[in-house]
């Protein structure tokens, strides 16, 4: 799920026009903004990281909005998972 903000159309766009990625099932909410983090490097390769503290919209997907019959066609499949994902509902259902 994207925050419909100018980072979640930009990533939208990427995904569909210049990467060519299948975006059938890409979902955007109204609610919250898009995650995002920035990874800088000074001179010495030390990184820095600059990020959107909000409110998460990847976290914002219901397990009745998944289109499960789209997943299992997919040739490749990523699910970011992160521990307190599971903490609140609707994104423990979403996951399991």
């Amino acid at each position: 799920c994207l925050g419909r903000d100018e980072h979640g159309e930009y990533l939208y766009d990427l995904a569909k026009n210049e990467l060519g990625f299948d975006v059938t099932n890409a979902q955007f909410t109204e609610k919250v903004g898009t995650r995002f983090l920035f990874v800088y490097f000074d001179q010495d390769k030390e990184r820095s990281f600059t990020n959107y503290k909000g409110s998460r919209s990847d976290l914002m997907i219901e397990a009745s909005e998944l289109d499960l019959s789209q997943i299992r066609r997919c040739k490749v499949f990523i699910l970011r998972f992160r521990s307190n994902s599971t903490i609140q509902s609707p994104r423990r259902r979403s996951l399991l």
